[in-house]
C-alpha cells in the first residue's frame, strides 16, 4: 500500500509541519507583535514559499508561468510597501 511507504509518510509529515505548522506560527506570532501590513505581507509571501519549497524539496517543476506569478506577488509586495510608507510619511 502506498500510504505507508515511509517516504510518503516522511513527506506528508514535511508538508503538514514545514508547510502548514510554521506558517500559521510565524502568522500568529507576527500579528502579534507586528503591523498589519507586515503581516499581510508575510501572509502572501507563504505562497511564494510554499511554491519554492515545493520545487526544490518535493521537486515540482516551475513553469514560465508559475515564476510570472510568483515575480507579480513580489512586485504587488514592493508596490503596497512603498505605498504604505509613503502614506505613513505624508501623515507625520
Amino acid at each position: 500500500m502506498y500510504t505507508l511507504d515511509p517516504d510518503v509518510i516522511w513527506n506528508s509529515l514535511v508538508l503538514g509541519v514545514v508547510m502548514t505548522l510554521v506558517p500559521f506560527y510565524i502568522m500568529a506570532w507576527s500579528a502579534k507583535y507586528l503591523d498589519t501590513a507586515t503581516v499581510s505581507t508575510i501572509c502572501v509571501l507563504e505562497v511564494v514559499f510554499a511554491a519554492i519549497v515545493g520545487s526544490l524539496y518535493f521537486g515540482e517543476p516551475l513553469d514560465i508561468l508559475d515564476a510570472l506569478g510568483i515575480a507579480m506577488m513580489v512586485a504587488s509586495i514592493v508596490l503596497i510597501s512603498r505605498n504604505s510608507r509613503s502614506t505613513a510619511k505624508n501623515k507625520s
